[in-house]
């Protein structure tokens, strides 16, 4: 940690009325695509007939919230009998504070939380593998063996899309970066085709080529979107794992007009490393 992060002061406080705006956009910007609308979050909350203001979790730097989780208590009857629980959820910290302790800091609010106001389980989801569910598993949560779930998404160029944009949009050095890209850059999907240019932009349409910068295709085939969502999702780990996954299983392909384009990204991907 740096002399800089050292003097940011943090505090942790409930809702309060007024906060609803501000948390969804706060939400928006952590998660990948997006986490809703207002609407949302206030039938998920203040109209949750369990709901109390200390049940929302704030962290704050500066009057900006840079942390967020929610308390769901429910009951669940186990062999008859009303076994009060708490659900944690809508967890999120701000991309530029991550790494400072502010995850454990929530993660411990909301058990103690949960503990004192009489809940025996403590419930949780995760993705696999994810930094959460990595954290939470070393904490003490065991997972439950259940059925398997299956999804079939039916527009894989629009999802690739807003995920890439998405990935990108809430990582302002790996942005930097990407805009000073010195060769013109394309990701193939499927049938899709984008340009690094206009995922920047958040336009429609491809601006014009520089010909003189020379071209890069990054070509991925429609079964990787697997290992893409784990790459978005995963921790530092397991974004390397995916991404030697996708190169070594031929599901990602590199073309390149000149092998000096073809080094201009691979000297970008390099800085990009610590950013992803």
């Amino acid at each position: 940690m740096d002399e800089r992060q050292k003097l940011v002061q943090f505090s942790l406080r409930p809702f309060n009325p007024g906060d609803e705006a501000n948390l969804v956009d706060f939400l928006n910007l952590c998660y990948p695509g997006g986490w809703g609308k207002v609407e949302h979050w206030g039938w998920a909350y203040p109209r949750d007939p369990f709901f109390e203001r200390d049940n929302v979790f704030i962290i704050e730097s500066n009057s900006q919230i840079v942390g967020h989780r929610g308390l769901h208590l429910r009951e669940l009857i186990i062999r008859g009998k009303k076994v009060p629980i708490a659900f944690l959820g809508d967890t999120a910290i701000h991309p530029s504070y991550q790494g400072q302790g502010l995850y454990t800091k929530l993660h411990q609010a909301t058990l103690n939380a949960a503990r004192s106001k009489g809940n025996c389980l403590a419930l949780t989801g995760n993705s696999r593998g994810s930094i959460t569910y990595n954290h939470n598993k070393k904490t003490g949560f065991i997972e439950i063996e259940q059925s398997p779930t299956y999804i079939k998404p039916i527009n894989y160029e629009k999802f690739f899309k807003g995920e890439v944009s998405d990935f990108i949009a809430r990582r302002e050095k790996l942005k930097s970066i990407l805009q000073g890209l010195e060769t013109n850059l394309y990701l193939h999907f499927g049938k899709a085709e984008f340009s690094l240019a206009e995922l920047l932009s958040g336009n429609n349409s491809t601006p014009p080529e520089d010909s003189k910068k020379g071209k890069v295709r990054v070509i991925l085939a429609e079964s990787s979107l697997s290992p893409l969502v784990e790459f978005i999702v995963g921790g530092k780990l397991q974004k390397v794992i995916s991404f030697l996954g996708l190169l070594f299983s031929g599901k990602m392909k590199i073309r390149f007009s000149s092998p000096l384009a073809l080094m201009k990204v691979a000297r970008a991907g390099i800085k990009m490393v610590r950013y992803v």
